[in-house]
């Protein structure tokens, strides 16, 4: 079976009433209200769909879940393209590239030059 895939925002039932599918709401800082982690994690995964282009389409993606008594949960969809064996290598290096050295060289470039407009 195929997998379908759409963006629905209102659909009419045949004795003609009307249903609106509600946008998930998202938390943008606001210090008195806790953080809407479900709607973020739904942020993040339509931008990173969103990134689908025809010369690079999306064919795998991982979620990991990190939960405050320490335990962890796992979403994945890998694609047939990359060995199993080597995902766990595969994507520490991918982690390592995007939260630690993409932030160092920031640092480091805004340490010895200056924005001009």
């Amino acid at each position: 079976m195929s997998e379908f895939v759409a963006r629905i925002s209102r659909v009419h039932m045949k004795d003609g009433a009307s249903v609106t599918i509600l946008p998930t709401p998202m938390d943008h800082g606001d210090p008195e209200s806790p953080e809407n982690w479900r709607g973020r994690l739904i942020e993040h995964a339509k931008r990173i769909a969103g990134y689908d282009e025809p010369h690079s389409k999306l064919d795998g993606f991982l979620v990991v879940g990190l939960y405050t008594d320490g335990t962890t949960s796992i979403g994945l969809r890998i694609p047939e393209r990359l060995p199993r064996a080597l995902i766990p290598a595969y994507i520490s290096e991918v982690l390592r590239r995007d939260v630690i050295t993409e932030r160092e060289a920031e640092r480091v470039f805004d340490e010895h030059f200056q924005y001009v407009e």
